[in-house]
């Protein structure tokens, strides 16, 4: 005999309730925390200065890289021309 489809006749929620206990805890969402007062705001993730390092660096990369690329199509060509 064919087993039934587990999402035929269930509710949306089904799935949680056929996990095994010890997972439904550990896979839960743990209490959002009490407000013992103001949370400080976050600051910027990185600095003007440090995005500006990090690009340069990623187009310096991107020249060094478009270099070798014509060195070794130099390097070919002079291969293929002798």
């Amino acid at each position: 005999m064919v087993m039934r489809n587990g999402n035929d006749d269930r509710s949306a929620r089904g799935w949680w309730d056929d996990l095994p206990p010890r997972i439904r805890t550990r896979v839960a969402c743990p209490p959002a925390p009490e407000a013992e007062g103001e949370t400080p705001e976050p600051g910027p993730l990185v600095t003007t200065r440090e995005l500006a390092r990090d690009l340069s660096r990623l187009a310096l990369l991107f020249f060094a890289i478009a270099v070798a690329n014509m060195l070794f199509l130099l390097v070919a060509l002079a291969f293929i021309g002798t």
